[in-house]
């Protein structure tokens, strides 16, 4: 049981550390937690060869020309603009193309799976140290067994990676301010590189989640004139930020919408409304601040029971709450958490997935509620009584929702993906079948855009260039209005009239003799 006691200013222990590894002994608790976590996981996105939604056509794309075009700085969407994300995960996963066999959908959706794996195993290892058995327990299923966790844990995205990137940099900073021992060269070089790979991941918003909390550290350590290891130096932020902005640079250089559509598109948008249109123009408009209380909402509802527990717990137990803010690691993730919260509430463009970075440290924040509570044990509060009722409660709540959600994705008659879906296998079986390349026409929409990375066609065809196309008997697939043909030089040799998007229906085409 944990201990109802922290220690204060006590050393944390090292992260790699085997006394700090929860030690399962077969315990049955464990296993059926680590396989409830692992079905809903990996039921939520199946199958996992649709792309639809998410902007996951996007990012698989992005991998798709690495491998194909050897674009490995630089790549594109697949509506031919500047690819919007940097290239950390398109690296990662055509690295993992070859490994795996040249499986794509496995190499899409290996970077967030290895990295939520990853994030599972550095929360078990630091909170067994804060709150030893059950304070792991409630940190593992607390970061999991909620509505975000299991939908972005298998996503073609960069969420998953980015959050562990901000965990990891921001836990080598409550190992400092336990240790209250100067930064070796080594740890901030290993700072660096983590900073770094956070800006190649989704750009410089590891500012948002880690300097400008660490900053706000020391300014409160320096009005309370206590003394803080927690600040690494300048050079291990800008070094790796000043690799990104060159990077950011020389791709504004070397082509000119790269700064319309990642900087003015991805980036400003966030902040105003942009448009930016495809013959160029930029307008620019206001766009006015959400309510603060958006994203505290939507983690209420999306981490319950555990957000409302939390709540609970810390109106309730006056003494465990002054026991853990006698503590500095827990103060510093108190902070880490409430000025990302804040700064992230004043962005006018709200989006719940932006805030998951900070569901691990809320975890570990549990673990420290469990070992600073006031348990009473062998009665009713006793801590397995309440985690494992909690527990239970969310597995009978979102392993609910999951099945709920894809018995609901397999109705044809509410849901037009499985459509979508049997498109692209029908067409990728014709493609294996004729031993024919297929190449992509029409307007750009969402599902043509799923369409060319299910089909590996990282080149669109052009309005000009289609009847020439035909000419030389290339496949096309586009879609054609109701009545079928609008060209005699065009065949038909494949007809997908269950696919409706826009009054128009899916045909394969080629040209006629």
């Amino acid at each position: 049981m944990p201990s109802s006691d922290i220690h204060n200013n006590a050393p944390a222990p090292a992260l790699s550390s085997p006394a700090a590894a929860p030690r399962t002994g077969g315990n049955i608790k464990w296993w059926l937690l680590g396989i409830g976590i692992l079905v809903m996981v990996l039921l939520r996105n199946q199958p996992w060869d649709c792309l639809i939604g998410y902007d996951q056509a996007k990012q698989a794309f992005v991998s798709l020309e690495m491998q194909q075009e050897g674009r490995w700085w630089y790549q594109h969407l697949p509506t031919g603009y500047p690819a919007t994300k940097p290239p950390l995960a398109g690296w990662l996963s055509a690295a993992f193309y070859p490994l795996l066999g040249g499986w794509w959908e496995g190499a899409w959706r290996a970077p967030s799976l290895l990295a939520f794996m990853g994030i599972l195993w550095i929360l078990g290892k630091t909170a067994w140290g804060i709150g030893r058995e059950w304070g792991a327990f409630l940190a593992l299923a607390f970061f999991s067994i909620n509505m975000l966790t299991i939908r972005i844990a298998t996503l073609v995205r960069t969420d998953m990676l980015l959050a562990l990137t901000i965990l990891l940099g921001g836990l080598m900073i409550w190992r400092q301010i336990q240790e209250d021992q100067p930064w070796s060269l080594s740890r901030r070089m290993t700072f660096a590189l983590i900073v770094l790979a956070g800006c190649f991941t989704k750009g410089p918003v590891i500012v948002v989640y880690l300097l400008l909390p660490l900053l706000t550290w020391r300014i409160m350590c320096w009005r309370r004139r206590e003394p803080s290891q927690a600040w690494p130096g300048w050079w291990p932020w800008l070094v790796p930020i000043g690799v990104f902005a060159l990077w950011l640079a020389i791709g504004c250089i070397k082509d000119h919408q790269f700064f319309r559509m990642v900087v003015l598109k991805e980036f400003g948008t966030n902040f105003a409304a942009i448009s930016v249109a495809d013959s160029g123009d930029v307008t620019f408009g206001t766009r006015r601040f959400g309510m603060m209380l958006t994203y505290p909402l939507q983690l209420l509802h999306r981490l319950f029971p555990w957000s409302l527990a939390m709540v609970i717990w810390a109106l309730v137990d006056r003494q465990g709450r002054r026991r853990l803010m006698s503590d500095p690691g827990a103060r510093w993730l108190v902070v880490w958490i409430g000025v990302a919260l804040l700064l992230m509430s004043l962005v006018p463009n709200k989006r719940v997935d932006r805030i998951f970075p900070i569901v691990a440290p809320l975890a570990l924040l549990g673990a420290y509620g469990v070992a600073a509570g006031t348990w009473r044990e062998g009665r009713r509060w006793s801590p397995h009584r309440v985690i494992g009722g909690l527990t239970l409660v969310s597995f009978l709540i979102w392993g609910g929702y999951t099945i709920y959600w894809q018995l609901d994705r397999h109705n044809p008659e509410k849901n037009e993906e499985l459509a979508r879906r049997e498109l692209c296998r029908q067409v990728s079986r014709y493609a294996r079948a004729t031993q024919r390349n297929i190449r992509i026409a029409g307007p750009v929409s969402d599902l043509n855009q799923s369409l060319m990375t299910t089909l590996r066609c990282t080149k669109p065809v052009a309005k000009d260039k289609l009847d020439d196309e035909l000419q030389n008997r290339s496949y096309i697939l586009m879609p054609l209005p109701p009545e079928g043909r609008t060209n005699d030089a065009w065949r038909v040799v494949f007809w997908a009239d269950h696919v409706k998007e826009k009054n128009c229906s899916y045909a394969l085409l080629i040209g006629s003799r």
